[in-house]
């Protein structure tokens, strides 16, 4: 029985494309037999108006694909916008509650966020600054330095705010290693060199990772 079935699915769908290259064939022999009795001015005047009718259908199908790809771009970068306000907005929290101005975080607080964050960048983040957090959850799985502070880690977290400033518009290779940070850390002029060096490396070993 359901060979059958499937052998009578495919007599009809054999039955319908059979129907549509019928018409198609039908209408284009009655177009030409049209054209060959007409006047050499009247074929003229037909090839300019199929001509005309098939440019303006192309021109409109065109003129529609282009606006629903700006649609997409649009929409995507005002999620892209809304993900990357959240982040600098968490990040300035961060820094905050380490100075005493907000109540402290709590290592769920901060779990909780980066699960949600990443969700949102596999979807809006654009190539560069996925590889940037890549980068930065790595260098974080890799631990602190030995005088407390891991330039590498600190350094990637600023890739990733260049990163950020690049998807929205901004030139990303006026500024220098720290300047970013120098937003949220007083004495970055005593840990720049280290935080150039971190820079380099981490550099380094993007391009032979990413090539």
């Amino acid at each position: 029985m359901a060979r059958v079935q499937q052998s009578l699915t495919w007599i009809l769908v054999i039955a319908i494309l059979a129907g549509i290259v019928g018409g198609f064939t039908w209408m284009a022999f009655s177009a030409i037999r049209l054209i060959s009795n007409l006047p050499a001015q009247g074929i003229a005047a037909a090839v300019t108006a199929i001509v005309t009718a098939a440019l303006a259908a192309f021109a409109t199908l065109y003129r529609s694909r282009s606006e629903q790809r700006e649609r997409m771009l649009r929409e995507q970068r005002e999620h892209q916008i809304a993900v990357y306000d959240e982040f600098l907005t968490f990040l300035f929290r961060v820094t905050s509650s380490s100075a005493g101005l907000e109540p402290e975080l709590t290592a769920a607080d901060m779990q909780k966020y980066f699960i949600e964050f990443t969700r949102k960048t596999l979807l809006y983040g654009s190539d560069c600054l996925v590889r940037a957090y890549i980068e930065f959850r790595d260098e974080a799985q890799r631990g602190g330095g030995s005088d407390g502070l891991n330039y590498r880690l600190t350094i990637a977290l600023e890739h990733i705010m260049i990163e950020i400033r690049g998807d929205i518009g901004h030139s990303k290779g006026k500024l220098k290693p720290g300047d970013l940070l120098s937003m949220y850390i007083n004495d970055i002029e005593s840990i720049r060199p280290h935080l150039i060096t971190a820079d380099r490396e981490i550099r380094s070993s993007s391009k032979a990772r990413w090539k």
